[in-house]
């Protein structure tokens, strides 16, 4: 791809993946995007993890504190992204708000677990993919 940082979208599920095994291939690629890239974030996507921490069955894996920690963590080292461009692209609507995200902030990829947008490969020329994937790249980039 390129030498600068990217620009990188994360869903949810891979940011939740996170909390609950760091070491695993998509908690790994959330660390590396902190690290070293730009990670794009929104109000809609920073509510819906925040919502998302709040479940019950994630407190084996994390406590509603840690969660939340984890959610004003990232809004201090994301980047917020005004949604200025709509899509319906994804065939579950509430999965548009990630290519949104990806749209308005010149996002360079969009790293999901999500079948619903990993199957769309691509929106305008912005690459969806798995963490496994996600990670293969970052490493050739590091490389």
């Amino acid at each position: 791809m390129t030498d600068r940082p990217l620009r990188v979208v994360i869903d949810t599920n891979v940011l939740l993946s996170f909390l609950i095994k760091r070491d695993s291939v998509p908690g790994a690629v959330v660390a590396h995007v902190i690290k070293q890239h730009r990670l794009l974030l929104s109000a809609p996507v920073l509510q819906e993890l925040s919502g998302k921490c709040g479940r019950q069955k994630f407190r084996p894996y994390f406590s509603l504190e840690e969660g939340l920690e984890f959610v004003a963590l990232l809004e201090k080292v994301g980047e917020q992204v005004v949604i200025r461009r709509s899509t319906t692209a994804c065939r579950d609507d509430k999965d548009n708000m990630f290519l949104e995200l990806a749209l308005s902030g010149g996002a360079d990829l969009v790293v999901s677990g999500d079948k619903d947008l990993s199957d769309l490969k691509e929106i305008e020329g912005i690459p969806i993919l798995p963490p496994r994937d996600a990670s293969r790249i970052f490493s050739k980039i590091a490389g």
